[in-house]
């Protein structure tokens, strides 16, 4: 579609979204459920000011800058908001329409942040102004606290997985990419090189699954062995439930979607740098750790992360996301990263109280952190040494190529 078209319909949704705000603020008073409901006049006012610039931008271009910038800033925040809770709100009141409102609500939030982004973002240059946008839509996932009242069933577990916020993120990916005038490449073609090791590829695999089901077991078993590959299933202590894939799905699609983007944005940033490849490949895994800060005071399936538990969590993740760029960089493909992922998380959130009554061989989490940072660093590091380092160079110079 062309920009006037997109144009249009960023207009059309700040007026949607002015109503809806409206009615919302009238409405909602008198449903206590509905959380921040009154949020809703800040919105208002925050809609009506860029609906006044962006039309008042057309013939002036200082203005038209000012309306894509706030536009970037707040719009996908306040559009999402709105959906969470026009749907909340409808499925509160009219029972009978639950389902109906509740699949309307799920195609909005896939759909209705990609004119935001077409219009606005490419105003936004600045490499350091570009992590933060990803970060916004980090918050998107994070702090949305009308998810679907009222629904029940796979749809209200979809919901609060946040598998749609996930999916949402990936679609965009493909769309703020564009606008900063690279290419979304989440499967890229292996090229032809000699340089690529089909070897390190199948134990770099190989290690990845070891290593999903080693981040639960350095906890939880009871000797060495067990520890090391020998895992025993007991399956009346481990339950893989609907949320626990769906949760993984979550994980495994939003946070390789955001890693991906902030990996091409410090690998474009630093392309002049010696030590490309090492800085954007640390600083997007310590954006990934430092973004487990939010887990603070929460308890997420049966785990309480409390100052000691957030801490550790940090310590481990930052190993993790060393692991998960190196594959995505040396295979070019996002979706075995998210895959990989997935599965350390599925197995993660299968455990149960229960599961957590066996004698662990290590009972220290801080040894465990220890542990789940240094051999996923110390494989990332062989990765980026010999003939693999060149490959992962050369796939560096296709994923950020001009689109």
């Amino acid at each position: 579609m062309t920009s006037k078209v997109w144009n249009k319909l960023l207009d059309i949704e700040l007026i949607i979204g002015m109503i809806v705000s409206i009615i919302i603020g009238i409405v909602g008073e008198s449903l206590p459920q509905l959380y921040w409901s009154r949020m809703c006049w800040i919105a208002l006012t925050i809609l009506l000011l860029n609906f006044i610039l962006k039309i008042w931008g057309k013939n002036k271009h200082s203005i038209k800058i000012a309306s894509q910038w706030l536009g970037s800033l707040t719009l996908i925040l306040i559009f999402n908001f709105l959906i969470y809770t026009t749907t909340s709100m409808l499925n509160l009141m009219v029972k009978p329409l639950v389902l109906v409102s509740s699949i309307v609500g799920i195609v909005l939030l896939l759909l209705v942040d990609i004119p935001v982004v077409v219009v606005n973002f490419p105003v936004v240059k600045n490499w350091f102004m570009r992590l933060f946008m990803i970060f916004i839509l980090y918050l998107n996932y994070s702090y949305n606290v009308n998810r679907f009242l009222g629904t029940s069933g796979v749809i209200k577990a979809i919901i609060r997985s946040g598998v749609i916020i996930a999916l949402a993120t990936f679609i965009l990916a493909f769309f703020i990419t564009r606008a900063w005038q690279l290419k979304f490449q989440w499967n890229l073609k292996l090229g032809k090189s000699k340089s690529f090791q089909w070897l390190a590829l199948i134990l770099l695999l190989i290690f990845s699954v070891w290593f999903a089901f080693f981040n639960s077991f350095v906890t939880l078993a009871p000797s060495l062995a067990d520890l090391l590959c020998f895992w025993q299933w007991d399956f009346s202590t481990f339950e893989v439930t609907i949320d626990a894939v769906l949760m993984a799905i979550n994980a495994g699609v939003f946070e390789e979607t955001l890693r991906c983007l902030n990996l091409m944005i410090l690998l474009v940033v630093m392309r002049n740098f010696k030590y490309q490849l090492i800085l954007a490949t640390v600083i997007s895994s310590l954006l990934f750790s430092l973004s487990h800060l939010s887990n603070l005071g929460t308890s997420v399936m049966f785990t309480h992360f409390d100052l000691a538990a957030m801490l550790q969590q940090l310590i481990y993740t930052f190993g993790a996301g060393m692991l998960f760029a190196v594959i995505y960089l040396y295979t070019g493909k996002l979706w075995l990263s998210m895959l990989l992922h997935g599965l350390l998380d599925l197995i993660a959130f299968s455990e149960t109280p229960l599961t957590k009554i066996t004698n662990s061989l290590i009972t220290n989490g801080w040894v465990a952190s220890v542990i789940m940072l240094l051999i996923p660093l110390a494989i990332a590091v062989i990765m980026m040494t010999g003939k693999r380092r060149e490959f992962i160079e050369e796939n560096v110079g296709r994923i950020i190529a001009v689109d």
